[in-house]
């Protein structure tokens, strides 16, 4: 091979492997955490992973957090949680940076609920807040009519790495707190992550034109 075709073919697997490797950041698309991979029974600490992205569930007092069902609406299908044992904030951790963090939940016509969900630039509700909403669920709504008694908490912020959702007690508007149940967890966004094998196609590249260059200089 020519000194000149050596270094087409070496910059041409450079730039693939660039390509390859190290891509513009990619939408993920939507992505549902609707729990049905679980077995039914009590946690403290859900582990659900979809689309490349793990969202990691837990009680900041570590209290239980229990998969039942099947709850509600045919939409929920098989497995709902309920965190029921402490009005201690639930926590959602991702894996990845994502965004438009949303969650339904409902209840059967017990008792009015209150709840708030605020994203989170860094793990276990840390770093800057991206964005808050509160909803107030009245016990006149009964999730097992259907879809349309089911209410959703959603921030739209992005680069949210963590979701807290916070229901304080009170003797009107929330009696038990927790004592509801929620389902579809949805996130959009992540980013691609090179895997090895295109590591491994940029190194090939780089010793391919690093050859080349040594070859011209002789």
């Amino acid at each position: 091979m020519t000194r000149s075709k050596a270094y087409m073919v070496a910059s041409f697997v450079l730039v693939l492997a660039l390509t390859v490797a190290f891509p513009l950041p990619a939408s993920a698309g939507n992505i549902l955490f609707n729990f049905e991979e679980l077995t039914q029974g009590s946690y403290s600490t859900i582990l659900s992973t979809q689309g490349g992205i793990t969202a990691t569930i837990s009680k900041e007092d570590g209290s239980l957090i229990t998969v039942q069902g099947p709850l509600g609406p045919a939409s929920w299908l098989n497995n709902s949680l309920i965190a029921f044992q402490s009005d201690s904030p639930l926590m959602i951790n991702f894996s990845q940076a994502v965004s438009n963090v949303s969650i339904q939940f409902g209840d059967y016509d017990a008792d009015n609920d209150t709840y708030a969900i605020a994203a989170f630039a860094g793990l276990n509700g840390t770093g800057s807040t991206l964005g808050v909403n509160s909803v107030f669920y009245p016990s006149s709504q009964d999730i097992g009519i259907g879809d349309s008694n089911v209410a959703t908490l959603a921030v739209p912020g992005s680069n949210v790495l963590s979701a807290v959702i916070t229901s304080p007690y009170d003797p009107t508007n929330n009696p038990y707190p927790f004592s509801i149940f929620f389902d579809n967890l949805q996130v959009s966004g992540g980013t691609t992550v090179p895997e090895p094998a295109s590591i491994m196609l940029l190194g090939t590249g780089l010793l391919g034109l690093a050859g080349a260059f040594k070859r011209r200089r002789h």
